[in-house]
């Protein structure tokens, strides 16, 4: 007989068997679930954040390094000063006239009674300054706006990488399209007294041993010179190659015998013109700088060639956000990086620049900015300029209007001179107008000993208080996450709003901050608005090579 065990039975009295969560526990544990994924998230947001931060920190550091290789070759080289940088680099002491019948200088022009040119004005160290700064400026442009009649076709040359023209009569101005008072290096081509025969003629320019007085029968002869408009035919060669010109057209050779270069006519035709027109027309300005730095760097030409390849970029650093032709560096949020050669008034761990603040630091969009001295004591080591290693730009006989009282500003800036401020001459106005700042944009209403010693020269009450020596570094910066660089970017400059404001990189409004005569002439749009705070604000997070070691730029 088999015995089976009694099935067990439910305990009436007892509790069911359980048989799932109660909703009460789900809910505890999907709140835990989502707590730890939201701190995944923000840790891989934060982590694509940083991932961001590197890259375009990688990517300006890279091309920091190409640019001071470029630099470097640039500066082995020493340009010979020709007449019209001696004629800046003039002493006019005014009163009286000198022997060829111009104003009183020194040193002469023309030899006296002789009619011959003098080459003591093409000697003086002043002259070879202005005459680097000149090189550097042709062979290493930052910037272009377009010039009127470009999108239309009817510029001989649509591109102005930021230039104003010579004053002075042309050597022949019947040539179609003849710029010659564009034409490189300053003065070029522009009545001086520089004759093949001789005979002495009037004017501020340099000519041509040949070109200015045989040039109504061989214009070829002495007219092209080194570059035009701003930049060597070299450097400009590579933004035209991307605009979509024919080969002859950035080929830097006069391939039609008009004594003009990589012209218009030369690199536009029918089978083209509708491409080159289209990309103008897309073109926009935040995208200029970039487009200028990719021209130099990768499609550069010439004998100093390019420093990279194209390979050497991925389509994440390098894209064409206005779809004009023109490859931009941009950052890794997808906006062109800013280049800038002379940021004169930017603050950073590199450069003294302009520091700017506010008063209260009270975060408001009312708190006053304010410009703080650059120096604090008597005791800082004060900036000089690697281009003028003698400071002779800062010499009170040039510098001082009191001194230099006959300088003809007006003829050699065509009347369109800024005005840099008191004390100073129609030389640091001519310079500034061309190249960039000599002056001091901070002024104090009432000087005092106490304020003299944060001058420059520590001469605020004899008159010299104003002039500076600017130590610069190249810039290049990214806006950032916020896409806004703190320094203004105009939206649709003229070729002043670029070299009286947008070149000089201030992370101020000048007209909020800046005194008198020390505000650059001309109007212009600041981006991202027109307050100083605002702009202020919107650089605190940008990245540059002047400060990459930390998760922002320099901030203003």
């Amino acid at each position: 007989m088999t015995n089976h065990a009694p099935k067990p039975t439910l305990d009436p009295r007892g509790r069911p068997p359980r048989g799932g969560f109660t909703l009460i526990e789900l809910m505890i544990v999907m709140t835990i679930i989502g707590i730890i994924v939201s701190f995944i998230l923000i840790a891989s947001r934060d982590g694509l954040r940083q991932a961001d931060l590197r890259a375009t920190q990688a990517l300006v550091m890279k091309l920091e390094g190409g640019l001071n290789d470029r630099l470097d070759a640039l500066m082995q080289l020493r340009p010979d000063p020709n007449f019209t940088h001696g004629y800046l680099a003039g002493i006019y002491f005014g009163g009286g006239a000198d022997l060829d019948g111009g104003p009183l200088m020194s040193p002469r022009a023309l030899v006296a009674g002789t009619g011959v040119p003098n080459t003591a004005v093409r000697a003086t160290g002043r002259a070879q300054a202005i005459a680097l700064a000149d090189y550097l400026k042709c062979e290493l442009p930052d910037v272009f706006v377009l010039n009127q009649g470009a999108t239309t076709g009817a510029a001989t040359y649509p591109l102005n990488f930021a230039a104003r023209a010579f004053p002075g009569k042309p050597a022949d101005s019947s040539l179609p399209g003849l710029t010659a008072n564009f034409i490189l290096p300053l003065g070029h081509m522009v009545q001086g007294p520089r004759r093949a025969d001789g005979v002495s003629a009037s004017g501020y320019g340099d000519g041509s041993l040949n070109g200015a007085f045989f040039i109504s029968s061989n214009p070829q002869l002495g007219l092209t010179g080194r570059g035009i408009y701003g930049a060597s035919y070299a450097a400009a060669a590579g933004v035209y190659k991307n605009l979509g010109y024919l080969p002859q057209g950035y080929d830097m050779v006069d391939n039609n015998g008009n004594g003009l270069i990589d012209e218009w006519a030369e690199g536009v035709d029918s089978g083209n013109q509708e491409l080159v027109t289209g990309r103008l027309l897309n073109h926009t300005h935040e995208t200029a700088r970039s487009e200028m730095l990719y021209a130099i760097l990768v499609e550069g030409q010439g004998p100093l060639g390019a420093v990279f390849n194209a390979d050497e970029f991925s389509d994440r650093e390098v894209q064409d956000t206005d779809g004009d032709g023109l490859p931009e560096f941009v950052d890794a949020w997808g906006k062109p990086l800013q280049f800038f050669r002379w940021p004169t008034l930017y603050h950073s761990d590199a450069q003294r620049g302009q520091n700017v603040g506010t008063d209260l630091d009270s975060g408001s969009a009312s708190t006053p900015m304010t410009l703080f001295p650059p120096y604090a004591s008597n005791f800082e080591r004060r900036e000089q300029d690697p281009l003028d290693p003698n400071q002779t730009l800062m010499a009170p006989a040039w510098w001082l209007a009191s001194q230099n009282s006959a300088y003809p500003t007006s003829d050699l800036m065509g009347g369109s001179s800024t005005n840099p401020g008191t004390g100073s001459s129609g030389g640091v106005a001519t310079f500034e107008g061309f190249f960039y700042r000599l002056t001091e944009p901070m002024e104090y209403t009432a000087p005092s000993a106490a304020n003299v010693n944060r001058y420059w020269d520590r001469g605020g009450l004899t008159g010299l208080g104003y002039r500076r020596a600017f130590f610069t570094r190249p810039l290049i910066l990214s806006g950032g996450p916020d896409g806004e660089p703190g320094v203004y970017i105009s939206s649709a400059p003229t070729v002043s709003d670029v070299l009286d404001v947008e070149n000089a990189a201030a992370q101020f409004v000048p007209s909020e901050l800046m005194s008198g005569g020390y505000i650059p002439s001309g109007s212009f749009i600041l981006s991202p608005g027109s307050d100083s705070f605002l702009l202020h604000d919107a650089g605190l997070d940008d990245i540059t090579n002047h400060n990459v070691v930390g998760v922002g730029g320099s901030g203003g």
